[in-house]
């Protein structure tokens, strides 16, 4: 479940990376260049980020806060170990002292932001306190469950339920593409997952591989609701402004206009790299790649992948589809053909795996199809 930190790093007029920190201390950059948190559009300096100080010792605020100080205990919750690290503190394994159970406690470190000017300090925790919020309203399997929300020592904890297990980007940096039948039986997963929040009106907005984790049992689990849209409501978590990572953003994710199927695209996306081993759009600016979201199609995952069917590549590309209109009107419709793949991969039935037979939801008429669950 571990996560370290990487920075896109702008240089020669172009943007580099991601990178991790070690590798950007490796490059002896000015205290002048620009760098952004992955996920984020908040471009700063490495000398802002390190307080002025020298750039030599920059490393501990690329990483957040010194290594120096991690709490014994937050409210009822013995801490345990770091386990992860994100853009707002860390994630520490923790024991619940009354219940003797393990929750994972995701912090929001005020000293990591205090040298950032006022509004940009309040924006970061009404979007910690909304991720809160949100997640406490939401009862799913495939979703990770919120226990309590602590505020200790001026620094902001949210109590969540420990995943044991590890996301889809290190086991896609691990495995490369993966079978088949295991990544559409995980995509099917999130699927219903978002259906249940998009029921309630809730847009993710940041569908990706390491916001998605397989347990150790197999469940899957959607994770990171830190920048979701509650459609019930004018506010967005981050102002309206794009966020997300960007090459799994739709081509509306700056647009207050999205909903549910900006999401199906960027799990179209998630998709595409399970069973081709690469992202659908790359570039070497963030600019270059929203132009080729937004106009160039992919290459087909067939030309990629000859093992991807030409079933699962319609499913692939209509989730994927630029236009509203064509995309999957709803992350169940999106289900009902994945699991009629997973019918048809199973009973090696060609006719529907080569794609021949196909309705305007893909395969609409086929009886198996599921309503809701």
């Amino acid at each position: 479940m571990s996560q370290s930190l990487k920075y896109y790093v702008y240089i020669d007029d172009s943007v580099q990376g991601p990178h991790d920190i070690a590798y950007i201390r490796s490059m002896n950059l000015a205290g002048s260049t620009k760098v952004c948190l992955e996920g984020s559009t908040d471009w700063t300096s490495l000398e802002a980020l390190n307080g002025g100080k020298s750039n030599s010792d920059f490393i501990n605020n690329l990483s957040g806060y010194s290594h120096d100080y991690m709490p014994t205990k937050i409210g009822k919750y013995n801490i345990v170990n770091e386990i992860g690290r994100g853009g707002m503190g860390s994630v520490y394994l923790a024991i619940d002292e009354i219940l003797n159970r393990k929750v994972a406690v995701k912090e929001l470190k005020i000293e990591d932001h205090k040298k950032r000017d006022s509004e940009a300090y309040n924006i970061m925790i009404r979007r910690f306190k909304k991720e809160a919020q949100i997640l406490a309203q939401l009862n799913h399997k495939n979703i990770v469950s919120v226990f309590d929300i602590v505020e200790q020592n001026q620094n902001q904890y949210i109590i969540m339920e420990y995943l044991d297990g590890q996301n889809l980007e290190e086991k896609l940096n691990k495995e490369g593409d993966l079978p088949l039948l295991e990544s559409v039986s995980i995509i099917a997963d999130i699927c219903l997952a978002l259906d249940y929040i998009h029921k309630k009106n809730i847009v993710h907005r940041d569908i990706k591989p390491s916001n998605i984790v397989i347990l150790t049992d197999g469940v899957v689990k959607l994770t990171d609701f830190g920048v979701t849209r509650d459609l019930n409501s004018a506010t967005m978590t981050m102002d309206g402004s794009l966020v997300g990572t960007i090459a799994y953003a739709s081509p509306e994710q700056d647009s207050r206009e999205l909903d549910g199927r900006s999401d199906i695209f960027s799990l179209g996306v998630v998709l595409y790299e399970l069973t081709t081993g690469q992202k659908p759009f790359t570039g070497d600016t963030i600019a270059s790649v929203l132009l080729k979201i937004a106009t160039k199609e992919p290459i087909k995952p067939t030309d990629i992948n000859p093992k991807i069917h030409k079933m699962l590549e319609n499913i692939i590309f209509k989730a994927m589809a630029k236009s509203l209109s064509q995309r999957y009107a709803s992350a169940m419709d999106m289900y009902n053909d994945l699991i009629i793949y997973k019918q048809a991969l199973e009973e090696n039935n060609f006719v529907l795996l080569s794609g021949q037979k196909a309705t305007d939801s893909i395969f609409l008429q086929n009886s198996n199809k599921v309503d809701s669950i």
